[in-house]
């Protein structure tokens, strides 16, 4: 903060039309710069440990940072010199990822495995390996290595997400879709995951549930007539049990209440019954 207001400052010193600091709404850089290296100078030294989990996050986002896969694999490729022997287990994590990128899933999936031997605690190298030998081509080997995780570490939400896009992807959404009904209901959702399960759900045959979900996306997103909309489609088809129907319902009459003045007018609730707010919107699977 000492090092900000400093900069602020200079900027502010050769701003045109400087008035002085007993008219100005905010005390002066100079003030700022003191106090900050004050406040500073009383906070007690902070120990602190990187755990292999925190590393192995940086270089994930050190791989997105790269315009080109190539420039990744280079990247790890020119510092291979400055590991350690054995490497540091994120540099190699790192490598391998920037491999996958390239689309060399072979060498990646071989790294993976041999990173997770000795790292068998770490969930990102159990998904790693599993993504890896899915784009590989190996469907078998990369469900295997997604369900023996998910037994070590179940309801994790990244490993939960990525081995039900997997799921997918080898053609089982209605698995995918039960994992992550599973996971949502006991978890707030994001509107990612909420769209995902919508799309898991619709393409294992559940149309009706996949109106539900996606209406719960557009509540995440803040777009209640869309929400509304959903659940409306979903009450109009065939085949809806008695369970569904009411909880259908439930939701969109629930929905509605927060809608404006001027959209409720609109709503084909409006004839049915009044509005006024009890809860807030949520999901609920």
């Amino acid at each position: 903060m000492p090092s900000f207001f400093a900069k602020l400052g200079k900027i502010n010193s050769r701003a045109p039309g400087s008035v002085p600091e007993f008219l100005q709404t905010h005390p002066s850089s100079s003030a700022r710069v003191a106090e900050s290296s004050n406040r500073a100078a009383r906070y007690q030294a902070v120990v602190r440990e990187d755990t292999v989990g925190y590393r192995l996050s940086q270089e994930r986002i050190r791989i997105r940072s790269f315009r080109s896969a190539m420039a990744a694999v280079a990247y790890y490729r020119n510092t291979a010199y400055l590991q350690s022997v054995p490497p540091d287990p994120a540099w190699v994590y790192g490598s391998a990822l920037a491999l996958l990128r390239a689309g060399k899933a072979n060498q990646a999936a071989d790294i993976f495995r041999e990173l997770r031997i000795d790292n068998e605690n770490i969930i990102d190298l159990h998904s790693a390996y599993g993504q890896a030998l899915m784009a590989d081509g190996k469907t078998e080997q990369s469900l295997a290595v997604f369900s023996k995780a998910y037994g070590l570490f179940p309801r994790n939400v990244p490993l939960t997400i990525r081995y039900s896009q997997v799921l997918m992807m080898a053609g089982q959404p209605d698995k995918a879709h039960a994992l992550l009904l599973d996971l949502l209901n006991n978890i707030t959702p994001t509107s990612d995951q909420a769209r995902l399960i919508a799309v898991a759900a619709n393409s294992a045959g559940d149309v009706a549930e996949s109106y539900y979900y996606m209406s719960e996306y557009y509540v995440l997103n803040g777009l209640l007539p869309q929400a509304i909309q959903q659940l409306t489609l979903a009450l109009k088809l065939p085949g809806l049990n008695e369970f569904q129907r009411a909880r259908f319902n439930a939701r969109r009459s629930e929905l509605a209440e927060y809608l404006p003045e001027k959209e409720k007018k609109k709503s084909p609730l409006s004839q049915e019954r009044g509005f006024s707010s009890q809860r807030a919107p949520g999901f609920a699977g």
